[in-house]
């Protein structure tokens, strides 16, 4: 709500911004439907759907983090290390912005991780007893810690390139 009403005063790019607000949206469905699936165990098709629903927020949530990291981590290096500009340089203009792409890797990945989930063994999704949790059993964690695990992997290891370029 902070961000909300200070909303004129904040300098930031415009990619930050959809980072931003596109985490906290993540961030709060997913503690939404969390608090709704703690309730829901007895019915196994709401779990199931609360659980998919969990599964996709959460690996999204994720990646907004790490795009939102990455975003930082770049308006930072390029302070540091300003480029020199070339006007030889031509860059074609993209014709969908590069917004697009954030929405892309950040909202599609986490649907094909669901997707392959799902495909895979969609009864063992919602399958905790005490809640609507994707805690999956057998393979399906795969599908949900794995990804979760490269995600992190390659968001640690672009911030320390990033730092150890910045600083030679």
């Amino acid at each position: 709500m902070a961000y909300c009403a200070c909303l004129s005063a904040t300098k930031i790019s415009l990619k930050l911004r959809h980072s931003l607000i596109n985490s906290w949206l993540c961030v709060s469905a997913l503690a939404l439907l969390f608090a709704l699936g703690v309730a829901e165990v007895e019915a196994p098709a709401s779990c199931l759907r609360i659980s998919a629903s969990l599964h996709y927020l959460l690996t999204a949530s994720v990646l907004w983090h790490s795009v939102t990291l990455r975003t930082i981590q770049r308006k930072l290096a390029n302070r540091l290390n300003p480029r020199p500009k070339d006007d030889d340089l031509i860059t074609a203009p993209s014709r969908h912005g590069p917004i697009l792409g954030l929405y892309f890797l950040a909202y599609g990945l986490p649907l094909m991780f669901l997707a392959f989930a799902l495909a895979l063994n969609p009864r063992d999704l919602g399958r905790s007893r005490s809640s609507c949790a994707p805690i999956p059993a057998g393979i399906v964690s795969g599908t949900l810690y794995g990804p979760l695990a490269v995600i992190w992997m390659v968001t640690v290891g672009l911030l320390f390139a990033g730092v150890w370029a910045s600083v030679e």
